[in-house]
C-alpha cells in the first residue's frame, strides 16, 4: 500500500499546483481587467461586469 499513498500525494500536489497556477493566472486577468479600465480601454460597467466574472471563479479555484 505505501504505492497507493504516494501515488495519491503526487496527485494531490499535482491538483495543488494546478490550482495555484489557475489562481495566478485568474490574478493576472484581473489586473488586466483593472488596467484596461484605468487606461480608458474599457466602460465601467464593462469593467464591473469582467470583475464579477472573474470573481465568480475564485472560490471555485481555492
Amino acid at each position: 500500500m505505501p504505492f497507493a499513498i504516494t501515488s495519491t500525494a503526487s496527485s494531490l500536489e499535482a491538483e495543488a499546483k494546478q490550482a495555484s497556477a489557475a489562481l495566478k493566472k485568474l490574478s493576472n486577468q484581473e489586473g488586466r481587467v483593472t488596467t484596461a479600465y484605468v487606461g480608458e480601454v474599457m466602460h465601467l460597467e464593462r469593467y464591473k461586469g469582467e470583475i464579477e466574472k472573474l470573481s465568480l471563479r475564485r472560490p471555485q479555484l481555492e
